[in-house]
């Protein structure tokens, strides 16, 4: 899989607001200047490995799922906001999975009556 900058600034957007941070806080919590963290969001400055370090950090995920190269949804902000929300609640991952189970069983019935309606 080739690497996106696009997609990555794009999901870092969705990341970020899933997190619940505007981009003031986030550069806060990132530790990193904000008008670099809005150059970086924007797609004018490519990070340097630290600041992605440090970014993944203060979103509590991993390095790989920052740089993950799939487009991420603006609907996965919910979806993500409450497994994020659950994790701090819960070290039990078998609760864990099963809610998860029931967010995406309800996202899907959602999804099913908006197709209905329309």
């Amino acid at each position: 899989m080739v690497f996106d900058y696009g997609i990555f600034c794009k999901n870092l957007k969705v990341l970020r607001k899933a997190a619940g941070y505007n981009k003031f806080q986030m550069s806060i919590q990132a530790n990193i200047n904000y008008q670099y963290y809005c150059n970086i969001e924007n797609g004018n400055r490519i990070p340097n490995f630290k600041t992605v370090i440090s970014i993944a950090n203060a979103l509590k995920i991993s390095i790989s799922q920052l740089l993950n190269c799939v487009p991420l949804k603006d609907s996965s902000v919910l979806e993500l906001s409450v497994i994020s929300k659950l994790k701090s609640i819960s070290d039990d991952t078998d609760l864990l999975i099963k809610l998860y189970e029931v967010l995406i069983a309800l996202k899907t019935q959602g999804e099913e009556v908006e197709r209905i309606q329309q």
